[in-house]
Formats: C-alpha cells, structure tokens, sequence
C-alpha cells in the first residue's frame, strides 16, 4: 500500500497506489484507497518505495558461471534470455519454476547453430539435413527457440527457418553473413542480434 508505481502504461510514477497480487498473479493496481485489500493479505507499507515490472535481459550467455543470477535479481532482472543453451540451464529453468531454485526465469536457446566450429559452445551444421535434426532435437530436448550465428549457408539457413517453423520455435541471433536483412525479416528471424557486418 501507498507505494509510487513506475507504470508501463505511461511515462512517469503514479504516486500513492496499492498493488494488490495473489498467489503470484498481479491483480489489481489502483491509487491507495479505492482498491479493496483482501481480508487476511500480508500488507506491506510502500511509502518511499517504488514498484516497478520484472527488468529482462535478453541476451546472456552464462557457459562457465552462473553467480551473476543472484546480481540480477538484486537488481530487478526477474527473466533471463540465455542465448546459447546447455542442458544444466534447462534443468536450472525447470528448478526455478518448481520454487526449488533462487534465480531469474530463464528463456533458453537451443545451442548456437553454425557452419563453422565456434570451439565448444556451437553445433556445427553444415546441410539441411544436418540443422532439420537439431532443431528437432532440441525442441525435444526443451529448448524454447533457436539461435543461428555469423557464419551460415544460405541453404542451411533456409532449412533452419522452415524446420524452426514447423517445430513451432522461433529463429533469432545474429544475422549470418551471406544472409540479406530482408531474407532474415522473411524467414521470418524473431530477433536480429548485434548487426555484425552489417
């Protein structure tokens, strides 16, 4: 109750407020005094706070630590974007939002998709055949969108986006080199990252 609220709906903070949630769910938001509080709720006085929605960073790549979790949260990052998938991030995924673990949610890609060995953290696919079959097992494996990098064959790219689509995943990363923005928008690519050579 009476706490100032960085809305998203407009700029600015409206003052005063009370932000009622529910069993994690956001409810009602409305100035102090006009929003019923319902009976036995935890109250918390919010005078000289502010609330405000989960921040996001939508591009990480957490390979060797994870410590920086606990810093997001410090700082208001409630969802992670992790942009290179690793089967220890799905199980960290499945344990925050089981309550069991103490980090932001995570949204994890599939591991980098390229034509050319990037050392460890890729897969590397060189026909059609060979990124229809990642794609299919990492949308088995959970992953929630794949992500192509600098350095893909056009061919590849195509199977890519055709097979992304027919798994129900999104397609986002770099950019490939041999690949025009347009083809990109088209394929359709969910999110263009970094605009390296361009």
């Amino acid at each position: 109750e009476h706490v100032a609220v960085v809305s998203m709906a407009h700029p600015g903070i409206d003052a005063d407020q009370t932000v009622v949630i529910d069993g994690g769910v956001l409810r009602a938001i409305g100035p102090a005094g006009t929003v019923p509080v319902p009976p036995g709720a935890t109250v918390i006085d919010g005078r000289g706070r502010f609330a405000m929605p989960g921040l996001v960073d939508m591009h990480t790549h957490t390979n060797l630590s994870d410590s920086h979790y606990i810093l997001d949260l410090a700082n208001g990052v409630t969802s992670v974007r992790e942009m290179d998938g690793h089967p220890f991030l799905l199980r960290q995924r499945a344990e925050a939002r089981a309550n069991r673990l103490l980090i932001p949610n995570l949204y994890v890609a599939g591991k980098i998709l390229a034509s050319k060995p990037l050392s460890w953290y890729a897969t590397v696919v060189t026909t059609p055949e060979a990124a229809r079959a990642a794609i299919r097992d990492q949308k088995a494996a959970g992953y929630e969108f794949v992500k192509v990098h600098n350095v893909v064959l056009p061919e590849v790219y195509d199977a890519i986006c055709d097979e992304a689509r027919a798994q129900g995943l999104d397609v986002v990363g770099h950019i490939p080199h041999d690949i025009p923005i347009a083809r990109a928008i088209a394929c359709p690519q969910r999110t263009l990252e970094h605009f390296k050579g361009y």
